[in-house]
């Protein structure tokens, strides 16, 4: 879960992964057209690796000017699930089915017939 606002302020590319090493909060790491790695914003201490190489799916895209990742990030382990959008460099939780027992719409649809008697 992702509490505070967190925000990436850097890329750093590198040709070979062992020249990864240790990767700051804010920064994003681009093996170009192979890999996007990162410290997951919600603190646990894991990292998330991304597919940048479209010939293999899923994968992902980087939008370096901006600092935006597409589609939405998910990154599940067997403590954990994480669901956020990367845009301007900013992260934006997005409210997950599988974290409540009952579907997102099928909440929003509630509230709003209790708002509408």
């Amino acid at each position: 879960m992702i509490g505070r606002r967190p925000r990436f302020t850097t890329i750093r590319q590198v040709d070979r992964r062992a020249d990864i090493g240790d990767i700051a909060r804010r920064e994003l790491v681009l093996l170009p057209n192979k890999w996007l790695i990162f410290r997951c914003p919600c603190d646990t201490g894991h990292e998330v690796h991304l597919n940048m190489d479209v010939q293999r799916h899923p994968s992902w895209t980087l939008d370096p000017a901006n600092i935006s990742v597409r589609p939405s990030v998910i990154a599940a382990g067997p403590e954990r699930r994480c669901h956020y959008f990367i845009v301007g460099g900013r992260v934006r939780a997005c409210p997950d089915d599988r974290t409540t027992s009952e579907p997102q719409w099928r909440l929003w649809l509630r509230s709003l017939i209790a708002t509408i008697r």
